[in-house]
């Protein structure tokens, strides 16, 4: 239709040629055939936009490297696996074994009594490995290279055996003059302390050997510390013993700190072996994680032209929704393919939430893709926050020069849509406030309130602001909309899985029920825990004592008296071992799965546990341990042993990353949700509260940043002293 049409204009304007020039004629033919393949071309890529590749990054990654083996290096047969975790803690252990095993026993007891990120476990390590996997293994700063310990252990031996011998001989007469000097401040040296500060002291000068980290309340016996608890016009107290406490403390201190720095150098020289070995393992059984899809492609790419000309051969344009999600790696790889000429790549994505480190987001990487973009498009209705909300966030961050610390985050104020209503909290009839924010009241003598004491203060005071509009609501008086509030209307956002136990506890001492949006590790619960002891149980069914164990489960629901029963009834134990025989035989015979849907099935325990409180939260995560138990066989292939053991290791050390472990939502439309901020986007509520905000987060052991003197590349501080 379009050809004839056109042909038909032709006819007209050749039949009349005094109406236009033969240029003229020439110049509009060519125009509206380009305007008519220009109209083609735009139709044609609108009907095949249903056709278009949509994939995550790494399933884009994937196919990238299975389709172009040659050109990335990788080859055609590996595996790609979810559980990495194995290979790390076998990486872990052997370097623990080569590394640790000439270790100091100094170093070894300073080791185990360090807490946290800061401490050098098997479990630390693994949990270390992780974070440098996840960043694309950074580069590593584990504090200046010094000399080792050596030194410092034998200025500290020499000052602890100073005071242990001379502590027999003084120790009366210290003990006097700290129970009865009127010179002492009374309020550091109660009398009723100082018997276990003797006792302290005693312990530790019965030893040969000591840890660096004394005992609680050693420094009272040193002079420097005495000496700022003397009181007004009184003379400081002089005793040889207090100046050699004086000597050791200090000798501690920098014993203290050149361990400190030990630890770190083994860290890092974990990290390095980390790096080195971890490759190599998974080459040597042919495996992939998700990282690798990504870095393989990275390195592809760098290698030569050739991988990132068989990928713009596929495809001409790129889109990376939720780009503010994205990493250094992942921007190398799209910039890299994509923004090049004759290539169209989109960002699409919420600068704003380029800060929020703990999806994955980097805001170097955002920057610097904002920075090399030619065209900016920013979106400024918001479709989902009612309008005072949206006036209520634009004033606040409005105010701020620079509210995102960097200029290249700026905040653009947003509106919502004209002509679309919401359902407001409504009391009384009147709105109430769409951002309010509480202040507390000034402790004692206008002091602020001490920060350990603020969160306890902030969740009790939302769990009763939550219960006096539901008492509202039961009333009429409180509403969303023309509907009474009610519990599944709200929602309290905490930072931390401990947070939302503690609000879950407050709203049912409240008498409101509560449910947790997701709070951590299916592997980290006590249905994990009981579910291990009765697997144990049919795996090994010959063990009683396990048997036992299983069976004062939920799952079976026996306690101390009903095994205390079981003693004097042969018959009924025969009848007990007969049954954990044949779950061993149908386990052998059919798999995990049939074994536990027979035992669920044969126990009741499904009606058993939604009997109890909490019960439907329990089910969930048994049910979600059973589909891990049999994914898991899949891979592992028939076994019994293999099988218990990876459960236990799951437990051990749960795999923090592993989305496939984290506890599924727990949904009640008649409960407060309690959900913490990184797992509340996406979600909409009409009342939210957010008791926690105050309150800011101290890094523990390692921290990751980005050094500016290195143009923002990724650093892993273990702990120098440039931080």
């Amino acid at each position: 239709w379009r050809v004839r049409s056109r042909l038909r204009e032709m006819l007209d304007l050749f039949r009349n040629p005094s109406a236009k020039s033969p240029d003229e004629l020439e110049a509009h033919l060519l125009t509206t055939i380009d305007a008519d393949l220009a109209d083609k071309r735009l139709e044609n890529g609108l009907r095949s936009f249903d056709e278009a590749s949509i994939s995550t990054i790494h399933g884009f990654c994937r196919k990238v490297l299975q389709e172009n083996a040659f050109e990335s290096g990788v080859r055609f047969n590996t595996e790609l696996t979810t559980d990495r975790d194995e290979l790390i803690r076998e990486v872990v252990a052997d370097f623990w074994r080569t590394r640790l095993v000439s270790a100091s026993p100094v170093l070894l007891e300073y080791m185990s009594g360090l807490k946290g990120g800061d401490g050098v476990t098997p479990e630390s390590l693994a949990s270390l490995a992780g974070k440098c996997i996840n960043n694309g293994f950074p580069r590593v700063e584990s504090g200046a290279d010094g000399p080792g310990s050596g030194q410092a252990e034998v200025d500290f031996m020499q000052a602890f055996e100073a005071v242990r011998q001379a502590w027999p001989g003084c120790r009366e007469e210290v003990q006097e003059i700290l129970l009865t000097s009127s010179a002492l401040n009374r309020s550091a040296y109660k009398a009723a302390n100082m018997p276990a500060l003797v006792s302290g002291m005693d312990r530790l000068c019965r030893g040969r050997s000591c840890s660096p980290n004394l005992f609680a309340g050693f420094e009272k016996f040193s002079a420097g510390y005495m000496a700022t608890k003397i009181k007004k016009n009184q003379v400081a107290l002089e005793h040889d013993f207090f100046g050699l406490c004086q000597d050791l403390g200090e000798a501690a201190e920098s014993f203290r700190d050149a361990l400190a720095a030990q630890v770190n150098r083994i860290r890092g020289e974990f990290l390095a072996y980390l790096q080195t070995e971890l490759p190599m393992r998974k080459a040597r059984r042919n495996v992939q994680t998700f990282d690798d899809l990504l870095t393989r492609v990275r390195h592809g790419l760098h290698q030569g032209p050739a991988l990132a000309q068989k990928i713009r051969s596929s495809f001409k344009a790129a889109l990376i929704d939720e780009f503010q999600d994205t990493d250094p790696v992942q921007y190398d790889i799209f910039s890299t393919v994509f923004d090049v000429p004759g290539r169209i790549l989109f960002l699409i994505g919420d600068p704003k939430q380029a800060i929020y480190g703990f999806r994955g987001a980097d805001i170097f990487a955002y920057m610097q893709a904002v920075d090399r973009a030619g065209t900016r498009v920013t979106m400024d209705t918001n479709y989902r926050s009612q309008p005072g909300l949206l006036s209520a966030v634009n004033h606040l961050f409005g105010r701020i020069e620079h509210p995102f610390l960097f200029p290249e985050i700026g905040y653009h104020p947003v509106a919502a849509p004209e002509g679309k209503t919401h359902e407001l909290l409504q009391v009384d009839g009147e709105p109430v406030s769409s951002l309010t924010i509480w202040e507390l009241p000034e402790g004692a003598k206008g002091k602020p309130v001490a920060k350990s004491k603020v969160e306890p203060l902030v969740t009790k005071a939302a769990a009763a602001r939550i219960r006096d509009l539901l008492e509202l609501g039961n009333t009429g008086r409180a509403t969303v909309g023309a509907r009474p509030v009610r519990p599944g209307d709200m929602a309290v956002l905490v930072r931390s899985n401990r947070q939302a136990g503690e609000v879950k506890v407050q709203l049912e001492h409240a008498g409101i029920p509560a449910v947790i949006y997701d709070t951590g590790n299916v592997f980290e619960t006590a249905e994990a825990e009981e579910l291990g002891r009765v697997l144990a149980a049919v795996a090994e069914p010959g063990r009683e004592s396990l048997i036992r164990g299983a069976l004062c489960t939920t799952l079976f629901g026996k306690n101390g008296t009903d095994l205390m029963a079981l003693e004097s009834d042969e018959e009924g134990w025969n009848l007990i071992l007969e049954q954990f025989a044949d779950f061993h035989d149908l386990w052998l015979r059919s798999g995990v799965i049939s074994l536990l849907v027979d035992l669920f099935a044969r126990c009741g325990v499904r009606t058993r546990v939604l009997g109890l409180p909490g019960g439907e939260r329990m089910l969930t995560n048994l049910m979600q341990l059973c589909e891990l138990l049999h994914a898991r066989e899949a891979d592992l292939g028939p076994g019994m042993t293999g099988l218990v053991h990876w459960f236990g290791l799951q437990r051990a050390g749960a795999d923090k990353e592993n989305e496939a472990h984290q506890l599924r939502l727990d949904r009640d439309s008649e409960a407060v949700t309690v959900v913490t901020i990184h797992k509340s986007k996406g979600l909409e509520y009409p009342v939210v509260f957010c008791p926690h905000l105050f309150a800011d987060v101290d890094p523990k052991g390692e921290v990751l940043v980005h050094d500016p003197e290195l143009g923002h590349e990724q650093v892993l501080d273990l702990g120098s002293d440039r931080l």
